[in-house]
């Protein structure tokens, strides 16, 4: 991650010419007053951003949360309890209207790289994946998307 001139934050860094994003990072980067109101409409904004970044392939990797580490340390420094599970019930769910707060909860950051995975491999994301592959990381998983004969193909 760098800090740019302009003082925005690159997303995407390269190994071997192919692009890699955070996935954290890059869900932060979506534009709020846009975002859709429910959480299929915001994979599909995400899958969208993330394929215009690059013409070939796309490696978006998500990292791990294990507790303790030092933001546990700043949230009960401030009084903040991280201790609440969010629940993703599937693509129709309407997202919080604080978006924000879903963003800083651990227990998001660990639930909806998961959703992604299971969502990006339905047909309906055939047309934004195209010709292009999609890896996605997620802790020690590694899932890979990509359109054969018109269909979203997952490994």
């Amino acid at each position: 991650m760098v800090l740019e001139n302009d003082g925005y934050v690159c997303v995407a860094c390269s190994y071997n010419n192919v692009p890699y994003f955070s996935g954290n990072l890059l869900l932060h980067t979506l534009p709020a007053a846009k975002l859709p109101a429910t959480l299929g409409g915001i994979a599909r904004s995400y899958l969208i951003q993330a394929m215009s970044l690059s013409p070939k392939r796309v490696d978006i990797v998500f990292g791990d949360y294990p507790s303790p580490c030092v933001k546990d340390c700043d949230r009960k420094c401030c009084g903040i309890d991280d201790s609440q599970l969010y629940a993703i019930g599937g693509p129709e769910q309407i997202r919080r209207k604080n978006f924000e707060s879903a963003l800083s909860s651990r227990s998001f950051k660990q639930q909806f790289p998961l959703f992604l995975a299971e969502e990006w491999h339905d047909q309906c994301y055939a047309h934004i994946i195209d010709a292009r592959d999609v890896y996605v990381g997620i802790c020690d998983y590694c899932y890979h998307y990509y359109v054969l004969g018109g269909q979203v193909v997952s490994e």
